[in-house]
């Protein structure tokens, strides 16, 4: 009788415990006993060598390449450690009984059954930018590591974790998005709250290197987040007085809006085609690099949403909401139908509305969920509603078509979106 694959990976981290034991006590250091931690490290530990290990936590990287079910841990972190494309692996365990829903980044939303796999790749469509979406919280169900060349982490919990943050990574200060001066000369401004140090001036068709982040003050102005190679650093710049650098440059096409996958958007218009804008789905972001001296350079971390804190030298910044992704996002599908990634209610990008009458009191008669659902996919020449995900919380206006009622966050608290709408049409016959 075959053996199932659960039974031999536990059979082989058995056989390889007992092995490490026997070594043990007769003094032979070749082999030595697996560490300290917990039988899903040692699992990974074990099946692969190579790679780190995170509990409650779901590391996701910008390109999906594999999503596998009914997996054991073992054999997920070991299908990406033979997969050439992985980077990262994220695990739905066999004993989550009502499955593993997505916390963060492009799935966000989404719910993988138990024994689900998911392996990613942190490199993004324009072949430079690195981004991974890191949620840890306590209670998470998700198992995730990296592979590694250096020495790999078990960590037990998530407790006292920095969970929720959007990095964006770059893998040295020349690959950051570029940018052009339009409309100069200004001023670069240092990123340091409270600083009187003026920076330098950037003459029309200087190119800076940008960062994918684009910052509101308290007064409401845009600054984007570049990098100064004069001084080293990260600064800010006025984003309306900034161009992309070329018509067509890695991951964007011609006559698109130019911001890269990423990179801040206000709407779909804003991004490069085949991208749309999305809300980020995470409390934070922080855009780190490699500088010119190979050092290490990180941003501070900057607040998503708005009245929220998270430390660093700018509190009183906010990272723009949305981001441009690409336009595909869903693992599955099927013919007849059309997935819809944060729906727009207009033509303007306002987020759809959760409910079809938010203001009709509570329960049942603002109509919730499917019946809003129901009402886009008509709108949009489909025949029903295939599946949802929501409600996405979010501190930016919603709309609802039928009533014209438009939330607005300052009013209400929070406005709640739908995170994708999936449309189903009948086959004619």
């Amino acid at each position: 009788m075959e053996t199932a694959p659960s039974d031999r990976i536990t059979a082989s981290i058995n056989l390889h415990i007992a092995a490490a034991n026997s070594f043990q006590e007769e003094g032979d250091v070749a082999s030595p006993a697996p560490p300290a931690v917990g039988s899903d490290a040692i699992e990974v530990q074990l099946t692969c060598p190579a790679s780190s290990f995170y509990a409650e936590d779901f590391y996701f990287g910008a390109t999906l390449v594999g999503a596998y079910n009914e997996t054991t841990l073992g054999e997920c972190c070991l299908m990406c450690t033979n997969t050439r494309e992985c980077e990262k692996w994220s695990y739905c365990p066999l004993d989550s009984a009502g499955g593993c829903a997505v916390p963060a980044g492009p799935l966000a939303g989404q719910t993988f059954a138990a024994g689900a796999c998911l392996l990613t790749s942190g490199r993004s469509s324009d072949g430079l930018t690195i981004m991974v979406w890191d949620h840890a919280s306590v209670g998470l169900p998700w198992l995730s590591g990296e592979l590694t060349d250096g020495t790999p982490a078990y960590v037990e919990s998530a407790a006292g974790s920095e969970a929720d943050i959007e990095k964006l990574r770059f893998n040295d200060t020349r690959h950051f998005f570029c940018r052009r001066v339009a409309g100069g000369p200004l001023q670069l401004s240092p990123l340091e709250a409270g600083s009187s140090e003026a920076g330098a001036q950037m003459p029309d068709g200087q190119e800076l290197g940008y960062a994918g982040l684009t910052l509101a003050d308290e007064a409401g102005q845009a600054w984007a987040l570049v990098y100064s190679t004069a001084a080293g650093s990260l600064a800010l710049y006025p984003a309306a007085n900034l161009e992309r650098c070329a018509e067509q440059h890695p991951g964007c096409s011609a006559g698109a809006g130019g911001a890269e996958q990423g990179a801040s958007c206000t709407a779909d218009a804003d991004c490069c085609g085949g991208m749309v804008c999305i809300p980020r789905g995470v409390a934070s972001v922080q855009a780190s690099y490699l500088a010119d001296d190979g050092s290490v350079g990180r941003s501070p971390q900057f607040p998503v949403a708005a009245g929220q804190s998270t430390g660093g030298s700018n509190t009183s910044l906010q990272a723009l909401p949305r981001e441009c992704a690409l336009a595909v996002l869903s693992t599955g599908g099927s013919p007849g139908t059309q997935r819809f990634d944060c729906p727009a209610a207009d033509g303007n990008g306002t987020a759809l509305a959760w409910c079809l009458d938010w203001q009709a009191g509570a329960g049942e008669a603002q109509q919730c969920g499917d019946p809003a659902a129901a009402a886009f996919c008509a709108d949009h020449g489909f025949d029903g509603v295939a599946d949802t995900a929501g409600p996405l919380p979010l501190q930016e206006p919603t709309l609802s078509p039928s009533t014209g009622a438009e939330c607005d966050p300052a009013e209400r608290g929070q406005c709640e979106a739908f995170r994708y709408i999936t449309c189903s049409r009948q086959a004619v016959r």
